[in-house]
This record gives C-alpha cells, sequence and structure tokens, in this order.
C-alpha cells in the first residue's frame, strides 16, 4: 500500500466523523428551533390577539405537554404547599387555587368591554372553606401585581354536594383586556393551559 493511499483512508476516517457529528449537530439545532416555534405558538396569546368581534376564545387545562412546574403540583393535590409560580389565583386570601380552570374570553364589537369566565371544576379550595361563608372573591397574582372580582358563585348538586365553581372578570377598557392578558400569558404557561382562539 502506498504512502498516498494510506493518507486517502486516514483522511476518510478523520473526516467521516466530523462529518456525522455535523449532519447531527445540524438536525439536532433544526429539530429545537421547530420546538421553539411550536411552544411559542402555544404559550404566548398575545401573537394571536386579532380577535373577532364578538369573538369567543379559550384556554383549556391539560392540553400542553406537562412541565416541571405541573409535576410540583400533581404531588400537591390538595393544594397545601405554596407555589413559585408568579402567577396564581386565590379564592381566600393567602391559599392558592391549585385546580386549573377552563377560561372562556369574549369581547365586544369596539374592543371596549371583555369578558373573561372562570370554570374551576373541583377546585381545591372545597377542601378548606366553608363556601358559602369565607370566599372572599377571586383574585389574580402575579408580580405586576393583582386583579380581582367578586363575582363568584359555587354551584352545588340537588344533594348539596360542592360542584364548580364560576367566577366572570369584566374588563371595560383596552388597558384592563392587556393586563388580564398578561397574567394569562403568565399563568397558562405555568399550569399546562391552551389558548384557542375563535374561529
Amino acid at each position: 500500500m502506498t504512502y498516498k493511499s494510506r493518507g486517502l483512508i486516514l483522511l476518510c476516517l478523520v473526516a467521516l466523523p466530523l462529518c456525522f457529528a455535523a449532519l447531527v449537530a445540524g438536525l439536532s439545532l433544526a429539530a429545537r428551533a421547530k420546538l421553539k416555534a411550536t411552544t411559542a405558538s402555544i404559550v404566548t396569546p398575545r401573537t394571536k390577539m386579532a380577535l373577532p368581534l364578538r369573538a369567543k376564545s379559550m384556554y383549556l387545562p391539560g392540553a400542553k405537554p406537562k412541565t416541571a412546574a405541573s409535576s410540583a403540583f400533581a404531588s400537591d393535590p390538595l393544594g397545601l404547599y405554596a407555589s413559585k409560580s408568579l402567577a396564581k389565583i386565590q379564592f381566600k386570601n393567602g391559599l392558592e387555587e391549585r385546580s386549573v380552570p377552563t377560561v372562556r374570553l369574549t369581547r365586544s364589537p369596539d374592543s371596549k368591554k371583555s369578558v373573561a369566565i372562570f370554570r374551576f371544576d373541583r377546585p381545591s379550595l372545597y377542601n378548606h372553606v366553608d363556601l358559602e361563608a369565607e370566599v372572599d372573591g377571586m383574585t389574580l397574582i402575579d408580580e405586576e401585581g393583582s386583579i380581582s372580582t367578586e363575582n363568584v358563585i359555587a354551584h352545588f348538586s340537588e344533594t348539596g354536594v360542592p360542584q364548580y365553581i364560576e367566577a366572570k372578570y369584566v374588563m371595560r377598557s383596552t388597558k384592563d383586556w392587556d393586563r388580564f392578558m398578561r397574567f394569562m400569558e403568565k399563568y397558562a404557561d405555568t399550569h399546562d393551559l391552551e389558548f384557542r382562539p375563535s374561529g
């Protein structure tokens, strides 16, 4: 075997693994970019804010892949420990609601009035308080501050068993809507909610 042919073989042995590594890295980056784009479209509702007039949109629980935050919620189903999430909901001051609601959004034709209706099936609040006496209202809390509504109704079965809680938050300006949507983006990101625009 000549020196020239040995050199070619050696070059091939060195170059092939490098080419293979570059190919794998390229595929990995492409896959990561695709995943990032998909995730962004799910957890960033503001990219879909151009809602039709009288539109109804929804946040649906459990539609996103599980995150580390959702695993923490699963390990504490009664809501006995404080969450590290920046966005949270409370019905009683200091007691975080751990069940994840379905949220319906509507806007008036002129976009001046918007309504968010939260429905909590089997809320963890049932484990801690007398619903008829101790509910303060619903408070949405994040690092910007809090948003509150007293329009909260607990629904019971005919036998008196609590079934679900419904809360309504009315927004009377674009500023209120933008503030609410900022809260919902953070809350959805850590509580496995998926934003689905109408249409």
